[in-house]
């Protein structure tokens, strides 16, 4: 996760960098009238020191004296190499190596040993150059992180309970509600069906709700990996607007209007296929009775162009602006689906991944759009056709 306090430290990277490129005077040691930069740094609320090519410390800060239980004055005029543990002099080695070559940072995260006890960092290290623009030296940044893994860590508890407590048990509520349904334990009245009916809608609800928070802690974290395949995306929209799972019962017609017969796409069938559900059955539950939704699809010479068109009541623009953005509820939030915030912007995190654009727009006469546009695809043109499903 990202820390307030270590956007600040980068910010302020870069006048401290062209500091030292300018004046050049670390290496020699402060003077008098440098009191001020001398001020900041020391009081920086992160670890910070700075050091020649051979490891030898010119000068270190407040907090890094604080991380190592070594003073100041003993840290100046130290090494590196000394304080730190060999597994880590051996990374150590390994990044001044590469900064030397690329003469750019490095910014990475690992556990160290200060006072006998290891800690989480986050470490930024930034070469120092000569007025020729050789590497001289470095400045590393240390950002404690311990509070950021626990929570982490906390974060992981909370995922694997909702997998094991209550999607295995929920998932198992709605295999026995369909049995039911399909009559496998005797005919059941109407009145009956139409209970259990309720029911299964109520756990599939459940369902989906538990997926869409599995699945946005998953993309935060960087834990979905795209499985991208060759497919027919017009067959898999053709598949969706036949699909009696998600077929209206406010009288809708759905209308799928397209620019070609077939159209081979690259992209993860599985993760398109959920954003263009969760679109359609949007525009199908909160669209107007008796009015029809239009599923339109364009391909472009370098893109491809899928949006749905409903008749709904107008979303302000204020509201089209953050509508895709994490946990956003207004009084138009019923167009997340699950009802937490999370399906519109888990649409979003889908098609940025596939490095596309995702889009929402409403007008006064009740028109209502969403859709998305994906790069490059490999089609095979016909003239434009529409099916009434």
């Amino acid at each position: 996760m990202f820390n307030t306090s270590w956007f600040i430290v980068f910010s302020i990277i870069a006048g401290v960098a062209i500091y030292l490129y300018c004046q050049n005077r670390y290496l020699k040691g402060f003077k008098k009238q440098d009191i001020y930069m001398e001020t900041l740094i020391k009081n920086l609320p992160v670890g910070l020191y700075f050091r020649n090519l051979k490891g030898n410390i010119l000068l270190a800060n407040n907090e890094f004296s604080k991380m190592t239980g070594i003073s100041k004055e003993k840290l100046a005029g130290g090494n590196i190499f000394d304080i730190f543990s060999k597994e880590y002099i051996e990374t150590i080695v390994r990044e001044d190596s590469l900064i030397s070559k690329t003469k750019e940072s490095i910014s990475t995260q690992r556990e160290i040993r200060f006072l006998n006890k290891k800690h989480s960092y986050r470490i930024l290290k930034t070469p120092m150059f000569d007025e020729s623009k050789n590497v001289i030296g470095f400045a590393v940044f240390l950002l404690n992180i311990d509070k950021e893994c626990e929570t982490e860590s906390s974060r992981e508890s909370f995922v694997a309970t909702l997998t094991h407590d209550l999607k295995t048990p929920t998932n198992a509520q709605l295999s026995t509600l369909n049995m039911l349904l399909n009559g496998l334990f005797g005919k059941l009245n109407e009145e009956q069906r139409h209970m259990i009916t309720l029911t299964k809608d109520s756990c599939q609800y459940m369902a989906d709700l538990i997926a869409t928070i599995l699945d946005t802690y998953n993309y935060d974290s960087g834990q979905i990996e795209l499985k991208f395949e060759e497919f027919d995306i017009i067959s898999l929209i053709c598949e969706l607007c036949s699909n009696s799972n998600i077929m209206s019962e406010n009288g809708q017609k759905i209308e799928f209007k397209k620019t070609c017969d077939k159209c081979i796409v690259y992209a993860d069938r599985l993760q398109i296929k959920r954003v263009i559900v969760n679109l359609l059955s949007n525009a199908l539950t909160y669209g107007y009775p008796q009015t029809p939704v239009k599923v339109v699809f364009e391909n472009h010479e370098d893109s491809i162009n899928l949006f749905i068109e409903n008749k709904s009541k107008q979303i302000p623009e204020s509201e089209l602006k953050t509508i895709f953005d994490k946990f956003k509820k207004t009084k138009f939030s019923h167009f997340n689906k699950t009802g937490t915030g999370l399906g519109l912007y888990l649409a979003r995190q889908v098609i940025k991944k596939h490095k596309g654009e995702i889009y929402a727009r409403s007008f006064e006469n009740g028109t209502c759009i969403f859709g998305f546009k994906l790069p490059v695809s490999k089609c095979i043109k016909s003239e434009q056709s529409s099916n009434i499903i």
